[in-house]
């Protein structure tokens, strides 16, 4: 049960800082030689299933004292929206020229969220400290 949230909130403080580490590290001066490493390519993919993974498990798992679903919806919110964008970047990438990808799908994903990858990042980043500082938190 905990070990769940404690996933949820890592998970979603690792995709945040993968979407966003280009950004954090021309403002942070401490997180340029992570960078090389969140740019990695296991670690993205690795990350961004993780993440679909987690949330979609949260999605059935309830915590003491919490409405059921609500009391996680933004985490599984933006634990599924950093895990798809982090599969899609990587599929894109890797498999974007062949025609077997032309299906359009991750062609209209990465598309649409080219530009806001990394405010996606930050707002996943900021969710998933905020879940962990403030675990009981709806928000109703």
């Amino acid at each position: 049960m905990y070990q769940m949230y404690l996933l949820t909130v890592l998970t979603n403080v690792l995709a945040g800082l993968a979407l966003s580490c280009s950004f954090i590290s021309k403002k942070v001066e401490g997180v340029s030689p992570f960078v090389g490493f969140m740019m990695n390519v296991p670690f993205r993919v690795i990350t961004g299933g993780l993440c679909i993974l987690i949330a979609v498990i949260n999605i059935f798992q309830t915590y003491p004292g919490e409405f059921i679903i609500i009391g996680n919806l933004l985490p599984i919110i933006t634990g599924l929206l950093a895990g798809i964008l982090l599969i899609v970047e990587f599929w894109s990438a890797h498999f974007g020229d062949s025609e077997a990808s032309d299906t359009g799908v991750v062609k209209r994903i990465e598309k649409f969220s080219k530009p806001f990858l990394t405010v996606i990042g930050i707002v996943t980043f900021a969710v998933g400290v905020l879940h962990a500082i403030i675990p009981t938190a709806t928000p109703f």
